[in-house]
């Protein structure tokens, strides 16, 4: 019989022998032959002691037969038919390992054990242990199979795949943000997922993303794999992060930005006096990516060169100058230095900067000086009774402010106010006194102005002026005969200040000589007397009557005249003269 795949069983018995049975007798003999498989199975048939043969009316007639029983043989043969073999596919995310297909292959052969091999390649050598074909790289790899059933008379075929995917792999670089500080922001972490790297394998990165200004960009970057991993066995997606610069003005910012990044104020150390002017230098930075108008404001009385740059590309600095001119006020106020605030407006953003220029310090002071605006009457001196006139000047010889100025003249008892005293700046008062008998005989009036502050917190010099003033002493020439001591001519008298020059020529008298032709000197401080004497000449004359100076036919009265500077050309000094001129 052909397989079937099937049990097959043989039963059939023939009789045959030369005689054969006699009609109508039967037997009792079976027999079976059965297998499933190919191959021979011998059969069973009922042995012959026990064979029993019955005629039609069912009576043993065993003993009339000699009987052999031969058993027969079943003989299944292959079939013809094919069966079929068939492997699934398997599949494998890479990891750097060996992989083979691990399932079972099948056949659709009804019994009988099928025999398999497999080989990559259809037509190259074919193993029987599945698990030693293996592949590493990720593909799609063909198994060939063969199987072969002794049941079956052809090999059967089919193919699998072993599939070895790709890991996904993600590369990611960093996402960073920091409030502007002028300085790149970089951040060279790079983050994998997805499947990630087989075990041992890898890559290196060049992370080139920067971010500098107020703006976001990407974090971009490049791979190199390392040796031994290869490109193929992964799929790779890059994904930049990003860098963010803020100006500090979220909520979410850690600190604001700066104000130097933004905007500087420079200026030289030079020490600046009241009416110089001060240049100041000011830079102002746009710190975002992209062009904005930069605004600059000043403090009063500070001028700005330029004060509005628009459209300042990002990144770039502009720069101008303020200048101030140094008030009395500032030094007042500014204990040494003028404190200058800018604003600078990028955008919406607003930053200041401030510096200190070096003014000279405050040095307030006021000065009180004291004119005479009067002359004595003679020129030289005051007399008792004579007015001298005063001009106070009082005058701000510092470099500040002086507010609240008394200025007191203790003398003639006026007292003035003067509300504020610009420096440089000044102001006069007169005033006036009558000398008296005590400022006479002191030979000088001196005169004081003082003044004061609120808080006596400003120096006052006061000023200070003497004027001459004097007294007059009697001055008495006798003129005497020697002779007789009677009175030779009536007596010279005169008042005379302290120190007054006088020179009086004595009077001549026929017949003598007098002992001193000019009586001259300075008046001493006290009465003074001098006397000339008359010797006669021989003969002696009779003395003449005396006669009363001034009266006709008397000497005259000499003429005293005072020269007021005794520098003179000649150096003559101080001449009295009764001749009514006056020499040089």
């Amino acid at each position: 019989e052909t397989y079937t795949g099937s049990e097959i069983e043989l039963t059939g018995v023939t009789v045959g022998g030369a005689d054969g049975l006699v009609s109508e007798h039967t037997h009792n003999v079976t027999y079976s032959a059965k297998g499933t498989e190919v191959g021979g199975y011998p059969g069973t048939i009922t042995a012959t002691a026990d064979i029993k043969i019955t005629d039609a009316d069912g009576n043993d007639v065993t003993t009339n037969y000699t009987i052999t029983s031969v058993p027969g043989k079943l003989t299944i043969t292959k079939s013809d038919e094919e069966f079929e073999i068939s492997l699934e596919d398997d599949e494998y995310k890479y990891d750097g390992a060996e992989h083979a297909n691990a399932k079972m292959a099948t056949s659709t052969a009804a019994t009988g054990t099928t025999t398999y091999s497999y080989s990559f390649e259809e037509a190259g050598e074919y193993v029987s242990d599945l698990s030693s074909l293996t592949k590493v790289d990720a593909d799609e790899y063909t198994i060939y199979v063969k199987g072969t059933n002794p049941n079956y008379a052809s090999e059967a075929t089919t193919t699998a795949k072993l599939t070895i995917t790709k890991r996904s792999v993600t590369l990611t670089s960093a996402t960073d943000s920091k409030v502007y500080d002028g300085q790149p922001l970089t951040n060279d972490e790079v983050t994998v997922s997805g499947d990630g790297f087989a075990n041992g394998e890898g890559a290196n990165y060049d992370v080139t993303g920067t971010q500098t200004l107020v703006g976001s960009s990407k974090n971009t970057f490049t791979y190199t794999l390392n040796e031994g991993t290869k490109a193929d066995n992964y799929t790779i997606t890059t994904v930049n992060g990003t860098l963010t610069v803020t100006d500090g003005t979220n909520p979410d910012d850690p600190k604001p930005v700066d104000d130097n990044l933004v905007v500087t104020k420079t200026v030289d150390g030079k020490e600046y006096k009241s009416g110089e002017t001060i240049t100041f230098t000011i830079t102002a930075t746009n710190i975002y990516a992209e062009p904005r108008t930069i605004t600059l404001e000043e403090i009063d009385g500070v001028t700005l060169e330029k004060s509005t740059f628009e459209n300042v590309p990002g990144g770039e600095t502009v720069e101008t100058t303020a200048t101030h001119t140094v008030t009395p006020q500032d030094i007042k106020e500014g204990e040494g230095s003028f404190k200058n605030t800018v604003t600078a407006k990028v955008g919406a953003l607003e930053k200041k900067a401030e510096t200190e220029a070096m003014i000279e310090p405050a040095k307030p002071h006021v000065k009180l000086v004291k004119t005479v605006t009067s002359k004595p009457e003679d020129g030289k001196a005051y007399l008792e009774g004579e007015t001298v006139t005063y001009q106070i000047t009082v005058k701000n010889d510092g470099n500040v402010p002086v507010e609240g100025i008394s200025v007191s003249d203790e003398l003639t008892g006026d007292s003035w106010q003067i509300r504020i005293l610009e420096p440089g700046e000044e102001q006069l008062f007169d005033t006036e006194y009558e000398v008296t008998a005590e400022d006479a005989e002191a030979r000088k009036v001196t005169n004081v102005v003082t003044g004061k502050t609120p808080d006596d917190d400003v120096p006052v010099d006061p000023g200070t002026t003497d004027v001459p003033t004097a007294k007059k002493y009697p001055l008495t020439i006798h003129y005497v005969y020697t002779a007789t001591g009677a009175q030779a001519a009536p007596d010279y008298t005169a008042e005379l200040k302290e120190g007054e020059a006088y020179s009086v020529t004595s009077p001549a008298i026929s017949g003598y000589t007098a002992s001193r032709t000019t009586v001259s000197g300075s008046m001493p401080k006290r009465p003074h007397e001098e006397t000339v004497f008359y010797t006669a000449t021989e003969p002696a004359p009779v003395p003449p009557t005396p006669v009363t100076p001034g009266t006709p036919g008397g000497p005259a009265v000499p003429a005293l005249t005072v020269i007021e500077d005794p520098e003179t050309p000649l150096g003559l000094g101080n001449l009295s003269l009764n001749a009514g001129e006056c020499i040089e």
